[in-house]
């Protein structure tokens, strides 16, 4: 955990393979029982990029209550391909963000977000924290 206020808790997590998404957000439900998760993913490794796990990506964000995957213009499939209710995708680090702020702002619940990249996020992190306290 790397943040905590009466409303949010932020978590940062190594996420590279649907595998690890999967154990991870499994591993935080078991901790957070029915509280809402929230997933942030950046697919950054190189087989997410390609898409050779794309497939599966979807299946491996189960757990969460909502998950936002960010994609830039590296990521050479079409990430739309997995949006549905759960699932919304973002161009834009911005726009996810204050997606993101929105629905924390707007929850009367205590939601617990795991921002999961094996790479900088354009600095995410930092920003929701900053952003919430």
């Amino acid at each position: 955990m790397i943040y905590e206020n009466d409303r949010v808790r932020v978590y940062d997590d190594f996420a590279h393979h649907p595998t690890a998404i999967n154990e991870t957000l499994n591993g935080l439900r078991n901790s957070v029982g029915e509280q809402t998760i929230f997933a942030v993913l950046e697919p950054r490794s190189n087989t997410m990029k390609q898409g050779v796990h794309k497939d599966l990506l979807a299946d491996s964000l189960q757990s969460a209550n909502n998950s936002m995957v960010f994609a830039d213009s590296t990521v050479s499939w079409d990430i739309n391909s997995i949006s549905n209710d759960k699932i919304s995708t973002y161009s834009s680090t911005e726009k996810l963000l204050e997606t993101l702020l929105e629905a924390i702002n707007s929850n009367t619940e205590f939601i617990n977000v795991i921002i999961m990249s094996n790479g900088g996020f354009e600095n995410l992190h930092q920003r929701l924290i900053k952003k919430l306290s």
